[in-house]
């Protein structure tokens, strides 16, 4: 329970005690009011007596009635102004429970609209933070697929490389496995002259020029050939170029 709550049932509970109290007091006045009025009636109804030596009993009667109704009268102003006290008291407890009310009201309405303010901020915030979400999601996506696209063209890239270097490979021992049994480099053009009639003659015939420097930095091969006008006759010339190790 909270200062203003304690506050609020003291209010309620003075203000309910001021009411009995009030009604209480207007009730006495009432029956004080007609008992007045019956007094005041008798007195009216009632024949006048004949004076008999010091008062008499109407005298007497009157005079009772006389100090009864100043009785009353003072009784009356009393109660009147006890219950103006009481409105007055009533009138500035409700005031202050007015301005209390008030200011709990606009300290509620100043809470909601604070809390709505906040709402909005939140999903003000919340929708940003989803946009920013989705667009670091989407660079990411766009950084994932170069990199498997980098990935895969540097790996069909290397394969395509290795499968060149393969077949060169290939083709090189293929033309130098004359040579892998030997030890050192040689250069070589050979000049071969296929006859079909007579092919052995033709190679016992043919020309070859070899030499053997001391040491090569490359491999160059070179393939030419050309078919000849002649029938059945092919010229294929070769030079080759070693380094000094075994292949």
């Amino acid at each position: 329970m909270t200062v203003d709550d304690s506050e609020m049932q003291k209010l309620w509970k003075l203000t309910n005690e001021l009411t009995a109290q009030l009604v209480f007091n207007r009730n006495a006045t009432l029956e004080l009011k007609q008992q007045l009025a019956a007094l005041q009636s008798a007195a009216v109804g009632r024949p006048p007596a004949i004076a008999v030596s010091g008062y008499g009993d109407h005298d007497h009667t009157d005079y009772k009635l006389r100090i009864a109704n100043e009785r009353l009268r003072d009784e009356n102003m009393q109660l009147q102004e006890q219950v103006r006290e009481y409105e007055r008291w009533i009138e500035f407890i409700m005031g202050k429970f007015r301005l209390q009310s008030f200011a709990m009201a606009q300290s509620r309405r100043e809470s909601m609209q604070e809390a709505y303010r906040m709402t909005e901020q939140g999903e003000e915030t919340a929708m940003r933070l989803r946009e920013e979400n989705t667009l670091l999601q989407t660079r990411l996506s766009d950084l994932g697929a170069a990199a498997r696209k980098a990935i895969h063209e540097e790996y069909y890239t290397t394969e395509t490389v290795i499968e060149s270097l393969e077949t060169e490979n290939r083709c090189l021992r293929e033309m130098l496995g004359l040579a892998e049994g030997g030890n050192g480099a040689f250069t070589g053009r050979i000049s071969l002259h296929l006859d079909e009639d007579d092919e052995e003659d033709r190679l016992r015939r043919h020309r070859n020029r070899v030499s053997f420097p001391n040491q090569f930095k490359s491999i160059s091969p070179q393939v030419g050939a050309k078919q000849t006008g002649q029938r059945g006759k092919i010229t294929i010339n070769t030079e080759v170029g070693l380094r000094e190790e075994s292949l």
